[in-house]
């Protein structure tokens, strides 16, 4: 039966599929770490900006402050109103900015505690607008500046530091983000690939071992043809010695001593024996979807293909008993079922011969309400229980690595389907029972 290599197509697809799908699911993790680390990145230069903005303006009110009372003690009006308005637009600001806030209770008590800078504004700011400046306003314009230059000195340097201090805790908080942010994502990725990894190693695995499989096949299917072919080449003259012998025997034996008559019937034995493994070989090769659904005798179907297997049998010194109490009969495709059997009974010398004592396959046909049942155990350790749901699926073995395909069993599952009936495992009877169920129909 050959191997489906759509199977192997059908793999790839599959390993493909997921291989992108997780590309897919890594390269949205990357990106979400990407987005974290950029706007982390954009949060923290947007602050540094604004704390620089508001430093920068401090130290410019300061500069204000000084030009204020310099220009007006030399009188010039427009210039100083500019200055003026400059000054309390910057003043709005440093009110409006975080650091005045009641977080920050050190510079916001520079701002609006008693004697701070805005006491000293609603002081500072009026003098100037006075028309004529005498010495008298001029030095509490000096005075009113020098304690104004102080406070915004004092209020810059806190807000430098407060604003050092949190970028430093902020560039921590960050970095440990992203540190944990990095490692999970690396985790991830190693979660996601990793399964992949194993994943594609084990379809590598399998994609190998269907075209092993496969090319076993291919070679199984030439063997057969040249079995079938051999088979014939060697059944001609086999016919003609078998009758040279029977001739001997029938027309000459008056002639034949006793010793040359027992060689004559050990020649036509021995004929005979080759004979049926020849047509046990025939069997094999034919392809039995083709063959007629036909009465088949059980038994003698059973001992023609242990035919086959006499010289292993012999050789691992294997009992088989074979229940023939009854003669039992089944429609079915010769050649197929004769495939099943020798599946089961291959798979049986396989499990006893390494057995220290008893070496023993059983095997026994019986009727039950519409179905013929065909039981083939040994005396060997059976099925694990771990594979007794596995056991039909293909590549599946019991046997060590090397010495079986994992194929005979579906194989011959997908034969007994096509004949309406089922195989399967009898764990009633013992592990290694294997049962060949047939309907009984004359048409399949």
């Amino acid at each position: 039966m050959p191997i489906n290599l759509d199977n192997k197509t059908e793999l790839q697809n599959k390993t493909l599929k997921r291989v992108k799908l997780r590309y897919v699911l890594a390269m949205a993790l990357i990106a979400t770490f990407s987005i974290i680390a950029f706007t982390l990145n954009k949060t923290h230069h947007r602050k540094k900006s604004e704390d620089f903005k508001t430093i920068n303006i401090s130290g410019r009110q300061r500069m204000l402050t000084q030009k204020i009372a310099l220009l007006t003690g030399k009188g010039d009006r427009q210039e100083l109103l500019e200055s003026k308005l400059e000054y309390i637009d910057g003043l709005k600001y440093l009110h409006a900015s975080r650091f005045v806030q009641d977080k920050y209770g050190n510079v916001r008590k520079l701002y609006f505690g008693k004697d701070g800078i805005n006491d000293l504004t609603k002081n500072f700011l009026p003098l100037i607008e006075h028309n004529e400046v005498n010495e008298d306003i001029l030095n509490k314009i000096f005075i009113l500046s020098q304690k104004l230059l102080q406070k915004y000195d004092q209020a810059t340097l806190n807000i430098q530091n407060i604003s050092e201090a949190e970028r430093k805790d902020q560039l921590s908080s960050e970095l440990i983000i992203l540190l944990a942010t990095l490692l999970l994502l690396i985790l991830a990725i190693y979660l996601i690939f990793k399964p992949m990894t194993d994943e594609i190693s084990s379809t590598f695995k399998k994609l190998n071992d269907i075209e092993d499989k496969a090319l076993k096949s291919a070679r199984l299917a030439l063997i057969g043809e040249t079995a079938s072919s051999i088979g014939h080449d060697i059944s001609n003259p086999l016919t003609v010695i078998t009758g040279a012998a029977e001739g001997l025997m029938h027309f000459h034996a008056d002639s034949l001593t006793p010793s040359g008559m027992d060689k004559i019937k050990l020649i036509i034995k021995h004929s005979a024996k080759i004979n049926v493994i020849l047509q046990g070989l025939k069997t094999q090769a034919r392809l039995s979807n083709a063959d007629p659904v036909i009465a088949t005798d059980l038994n003698k179907l059973i001992k023609e293909t242990l035919e086959m297997f006499d010289s292993k049998i012999k050789q691992h010194r294997i009992q088989v008993i074979i229940d023939d109490s009854s003669l039992v009969q089944v429609h079915c495709r010769r050649s197929a079922i004769s495939q099943v059997v020798a599946n089961l009974v291959s798979n049986a010398i396989d499990a006893v011969s390494e057995q220290e004592l008893e070496r023993k396959i059983f095997f026994k046909a019986l009727k039950q309400d519409n179905y013929t049942i065909l039981q083939i155990h040994d005396s060997g350790p059976g099925v694990p229980e771990e594979l007794e749901d596995q056991i039909f699926e293909s590549f599946v073995t019991t046997k060590e690595e090397g010495k079986g395909t994992g194929l005979g069993l579906s194989i011959s599952k997908k034969i007994m389907e096509a004949h309406n009936g089922e195989l399967r495992l009898n764990t009633s009877i013992s592990r290694s029972c294997f049962e060949m169920v047939f309907l009984n129909i004359k048409q399949i």
